[in-house]
């Protein structure tokens, strides 16, 4: 693998209540064909023993990404416990996250509004609060689900 430069796509992950981002350092080409190669795909990740491999936080797809810890909930497939009951209580708690965020974003510009009169700087205008951003659909978590047990089949002794 030769060094090309900064890996440019970011990927958005989503958690247990919120999404984060990750963002690629060293984008690597192949030695032999100069094809590049995304620093967190499979084949990539799979180079690595078990134990570096485990410290990267998600399972990737195209688009998005799903931190391993919402995986977990995908774990055990019984009886009320699917994709879409997963789907649902990450929406649900997504949500919440959400809620509360506006809230803190209002309460500020309120304060800083308030202040602002105090000191007779003008008419301040705030931006929307952004809208809520709903997640994938289940089937979406199910492929994830299968992608990372593939990854995980490799840890078995």
């Amino acid at each position: 693998m030769h060094h090309s430069g900064i890996y440019k796509k970011v990927r958005e992950v989503i958690d247990l209540d919120s999404r984060y981002y990750l963002i690629g350092a060293d984008y690597p080409r192949c030695s032999k064909c100069m094809i590049p190669v995304c620093p967190w795909s499979t084949e990539v990740l799979s180079q690595l023993d078990p134990a570096h491999r485990n410290k990267f936080p998600a399972i990737l797809t195209t688009k998005l990404a799903l931190d391993k810890r919402c995986v977990t909930l995908l774990k055990p497939q019984t009886v009320g416990n699917s994709s879409s009951y997963v789907q649902q209580a990450l929406e649900e708690l997504h949500s919440e996250e959400w809620v509360k965020r506006t809230f803190e974003y209002l309460s500020d510009c309120e304060l800083h509004k308030k202040k602002s009169a105090l000191t007779r700087s003008g008419e301040v205008v705030y931006q929307k609060s952004p809208p809520f951003c709903p997640l994938p659909l289940a089937q979406w978590f199910e492929t994830v689900h299968a992608s990372g047990k593939l990854l995980l089949d490799d840890f078995v002794c």
